[in-house]
């Protein structure tokens, strides 16, 4: 094709897509502040894009029909294709789940048009006689400022910005109209983590095998969810079924090979199916049931958890052997899963609470209570996560030791202080196969 019938860039497939994800759910739009009409290509994507943001703007819901009124009421129903053309676009798109995807794709070849537009501009001035270089130089510069300030939707905050993000935070603070952090149900554990698990870190809980690992991560997840807040619970070590039996044994006061096994008494399976499945059916906790279990996937289920339910937490168990496949050694492996459970928690705004298992290695020496650099072999965990919690139970090494309870050491906390004056004692209800903070301890 010669160069002079080259179209601009664009990708209308992108741009249907992006309005057929907001048609479908118009609360979909705050995901794409960076968007405008003026970066769609298409004269009738530019027209109902339009009138999605003017909808949008009045705090009406955006849908097929409020949308169709609209462009009806402004005379350009038919010409952006009529009712036909919107049920297309929806038609198109099965969910809203990659909306920013497509948005995304929209802007930059937007961007990639206005550049070739700026660059017609500064060979203008180029060509132009005798021009004043001074003068000159500050169009082409004006030209390629207005990209930058036309493209918004920049991850730079400025300081007027952090005033006003932090006004809006200090008045919901004032009001309590929302809690910052999520309770774990375990005060004395709230305590020690300054309110809670806070939205958009990593908390990592790391000991050996058999310490007792996935009972806490389930603790905190039924604890959580008994209060209607959405967990979502990935296990790589074991199905959704096997972790149900557990908490229907703490529920019904069994042993869990009671409810394995099977041949259940009248009494037990009356209670199992009423109390039980009900106890059950009220907690807020959602399963992944995958495998194998990958950081995108927990990504991805994370996404449609947010914008179909609501998420508070997600729960990751266990994060070594995660079904990721990167790098040349196990090393590098887990400090690219580390990454990307950090890039979760931030993009979800959520807490990750995920558990790992630490080596052997601290088990030659004589205090075997883990510390920091028990990390150091596993990528960049230590680095990547905000809050670092180490299990440790001294019956564990010594079976006669009177001593029965499981101690939680803060190793390391972003946001606050950790060292030996930071822990807490839990005890470990084997019937109710779950933690419980010590009365009085904090």
């Amino acid at each position: 094709m010669d160069e002079r019938q080259k179209l601009p860039p664009h990708d209308l497939d992108a741009e249907e897509a992006t309005i057929g994800s907001l048609l479908i759910d118009g609360g979909a739009m705050e995901k794409i502040p960076f968007l405008t009409y003026t970066d769609f290509y298409g004269e009738a994507n530019q027209l109902i894009f339009k009138a999605c943001m003017e909808v949008y703007d009045r705090g009406e819901g955006i849908n097929q029909i409020t949308v169709a009124q609209e462009l009806d009421r402004q005379g350009k129903l038919e010409v952006s294709g009529g009712a036909a053309f919107l049920s297309h676009v929806i038609s198109i798109v099965p969910t809203s789940l990659d909306i920013v995807n497509y948005a995304n794709i929209v802007q930059r070849l937007s961007v990639s048009r206005q550049m070739i537009t700026a660059g017609g501009g500064i060979a203008t001035l180029g060509y132009m006689a005798d021009p004043d270089p001074s003068s000159a130089l500050n169009k082409a510069d004006e030209m390629l400022l207005s990209i930058r300030r036309n493209t918004v939707g920049t991850p730079i905050i400025s300081p007027e910005d952090r005033v006003k993000l932090l006004s809006d935070r200090y008045d919901r603070l004032f009001a309590k109209e929302q809690e910052v952090a999520v309770k774990t149900g375990i005060a004395s554990l709230d305590y020690m983590l300054g309110g809670g698990l806070f939205q958009g870190e990593v908390i990592l809980l790391a000991g050996r095998t058999g310490m007792g690992k996935t009972a806490f991560l389930e603790t905190i997840t039924n604890n959580v969810g008994k209060t209607g807040k959405n967990v979502l619970y990935c296990s790589v070590e074991m199905d959704w079924e096997s972790l149900s039996d557990r908490d229907m044994a703490g529920l019904m006061g069994v042993p869990i090979s009671a409810i394995r096994l099977g041949g259940y008494e009248g009494e037990l399976y009356a209670r199992m199916t009423g109390e039980g499945l009900e106890a059950i059916g009220n907690l807020s906790v959602f399963y992944y049931d995958d495998n194998p279990i990958t950081t995108a996937k927990v990504m991805n289920a994370g996404m449609e958890m947010k914008l179909r339910r609501g998420l508070s937490l997600i729960v990751v168990d266990y994060l070594g052997i995660m079904g990721d496949e990167y790098g040349r050694s196990p090393y590098e492996r887990v400090g690219y899963i580390s990454r990307r459970v950090k890039q979760i928690a931030r993009v979800l705004d959520v807490p990750v609470l995920v558990a790992h298992q630490l080596s052997r290695g601290l088990e030659s020496r004589d205090d075997k209570r883990p510390q920091l650099h028990d990390l150091r072999d596993s990528g960049n965990l230590e680095e990547d996560a905000d809050v670092v919690l180490f299990l440790y139970r001294e019956n564990y090494y010594d079976e006669a030791t009177e001593e029965k309870t499981t101690e939680v050491l803060m190793g390391k906390q972003r946001q606050g202080d950790s060292g030996e004056h930071k822990r807490v004692r839990l005890m470990f209800d084997s019937k109710g196969k779950c933690y419980r903070g010590i009365q009085g301890d904090r």
